[in-house]
């Protein structure tokens, strides 16, 4: 396919999922996030309990798994405003859409119109998971997946040097840190690199899966909770309380679009 075709195809995408997330800083659970980046900043440290229990009569113990998305974003828009956070994540998801048709492209190894399919498939897509494209630590967990398949793909292409991959390799370990601080679904980048450490059993890939996985693993540790960071995250999602609260988890309704 010419270049020029998937070039276009994939900035098409990244400036419909742009435009997908211009929408007003309403959510709830999204200034709750904010509440406790504000109190991060204040103490100076991460604090070991949340201080917001609403359920329970004294602040419980808790290890927050999002503290660095909380961190950064209370200075974002303390600093420069609820605007200034909505143009970051409209340029996150802009990047998650052009990875996505760049990424369908190199896994289709060129095939004629696999790009331009995958943009078609993408916007039409588009208006129904608006909904879930609210300022909250969730856009990370769109983004990140993308970029470790994308470096995951150039971990398997033979045309790849041995020193860029180990370049890769460090980049994607250094990705995984900031992914478990940030958002609990790094459990699912986790995931998916076992799932390639499967397939490649019988390639060259395999010791360069193996030592994304050894990084991820070692990822997990690094945080202000070290390795209990992650049965937070996953005690957090089995609570009916927070279902209830946040309303992304939710179905979507076309009375809310937005939610």
């Amino acid at each position: 396919m010419p270049r020029a075709t998937v070039s276009w195809s994939a900035w098409a995408s990244g400036l419909a999922f742009f435009l997908a997330g211009l929408f007003p800083l309403f959510n709830a659970d999204a200034y709750g996030h904010l509440a406790q980046g504000r109190q991060i900043v204040a103490l100076g440290r991460v604090p070991q309990v949340d201080l917001f229990s609403f359920w329970q009569p004294t602040p419980q113990p808790w290890k927050n798994y999002e503290w660095a998305y909380d961190g950064v974003t209370w200075l974002v828009y303390d600093h420069l405003g609820a605007n200034a956070l909505i143009l970051l994540k409209c340029l996150a998801l802009g990047a998650l859409g052009y990875l996505l048709v760049r990424l369908s492209d190199r896994l289709a190894r060129g095939v004629e119109l696999a790009a331009p399919l995958t943009l078609t498939a993408l916007l039409l897509a588009l208006p129904v998971a608006r909904f879930r494209f609210t300022t909250r630590p969730q856009i990370v967990g769109l983004l990140l997946p993308a970029v470790l398949l994308v470096g995951i793909a150039a971990l398997y292409e033979k045309r790849v040097s041995s020193r860029r991959k180990a370049w890769i390799l460090a980049g994607l370990g250094l990705l995984h840190v900031a992914w478990v601080n940030a958002h609990g679904s790094h459990l699912f980048g986790v995931a998916i690199t076992l799932i390639f450490v499967a397939f490649s059993l019988r390639t060259s890939a395999l010791r360069w899966m193996i030592g994304l996985l050894f990084l991820q693993v070692a990822a997990t540790g690094c945080t202000p909770f070290g390795f209990s960071i992650a049965t937070d995250a996953i005690s957090h999602v089995l609570r009916p309380e927070y279902r209830e609260l946040v309303v992304e988890w939710a179905a979507w309704s076309p009375k809310d679009p937005l939610r």
